[in-house]
Parts: C-alpha cells; structure tokens; sequence
C-alpha cells in the first residue's frame, strides 16, 4: 500500500515536470517587421496522453537583439524563415512587459510566454571560425567583413562614406 502510494506521487510529480519548459531550439516559420515578432516551430515532439506528437507553431514571439530602447543603440540583422533559434520560455507570462495588462490566468514556463534568441546554428560559420582563430569581433554580410581585433579594423570590400572623417596622424 505504501509503496504504490509512493508510486503515485512519483507519477504525478513526473507528469507535472513535463509540463514545464525551459528552452527549445526552433526554426522561424515567419517574421513580423513592423512588430518585431516570429512565428517559431520548435523542434522535438511533446508526449500527451501517452502519444507523441509535433510540437505546434508558437505566433507571436519576441525576437531578441542586442539593442538598448533607452539609448537607441544597438544591432539588427535580418530575420528569415528558416533561420534557427533558441525559444526561451519565460517563467511568467509576458502580457504584462508587452502591454501592461496583468495575466488573469498565470501560464508558468508556457509556450506561448517564449523568447526567440537568434543564432543558433548547427554548423559554426567561416565568420565564427574566424574570429576564435583571430581573437577578433567579425561582421559579415555576403562578399563585406569588418574585423576588429588587437590588430586593428580591417575591412574587406567596398566602403561608403556619407558624411565627415575626422582622424589624428593621417
């Protein structure tokens, strides 16, 4: 009798850890410019009523960059279906960051509370592979990089200015 109690309890303590989310990787199914959020599919398959399944299409997720809203400064790249991620499941719901609305119904570590953090790739990019071996922080875009390391800027194909130089020991 107690051990079947004991059972019990490590099945239903088993059953409700299944429910809670942390990260997933995904892939971005579509991006929103205009509100800065994606339709991501996560990868894996999710066990309900004993049955495995897909995971489903979470709408409407944050895609984060590092960029400061206070100070304007920051980077931005495009976001295209396709492009891997890492969803981020945020412990509370977002309603109240995104609109001030308080949650009526608190969904902890919910699906629908994620966070697209992009760059995840399963493959490291000449890019990435470049700037270990060098020490340095590579932008790249197509044919174009700008290094920056101990060495100094380098930059690899063509440059526009729009507007002054200002330099000392030219």
């Amino acid at each position: 009798m107690l051990q079947e109690f004991a059972q019990e309890i490590e099945s239903t303590v088993r059953a409700e850890i299944e429910n809670i989310h942390t990260s997933i990787p995904g892939k971005i199914v579509d991006f929103n410019v205009n509100s800065g959020t994606a339709t991501v599919k996560p990868y894996g398959r999710f066990k309900f009523n004993g049955e495995y399944k897909e995971m489903p299409a979470i709408s409407e997720v944050p895609v984060m960059f590092p960029y400061s809203n206070s100070s304007g400064i920051g980077i931005a790249f495009p976001v295209l279906a396709g492009d891997d991620c890492m969803l981020l499941i945020s412990e509370v719901e977002l309603d109240e960051w995104r609109n001030g609305a308080k949650t009526i119904v608190p969904l902890r570590f919910d699906f629908t509370s994620a966070v697209a953090i992009l760059g995840l790739c399963k493959i490291p990019s000449q890019s990435m592979q470049q700037a270990t071996k060098d020490k340095a922080v590579i932008i790249s875009s197509g044919p174009t990089t700008l290094s920056i390391s101990e060495k100094g800027l380098v930059i690899k194909g063509n440059v526009e200015i729009n507007g002054n130089i200002k330099a000392d020991n030219i």
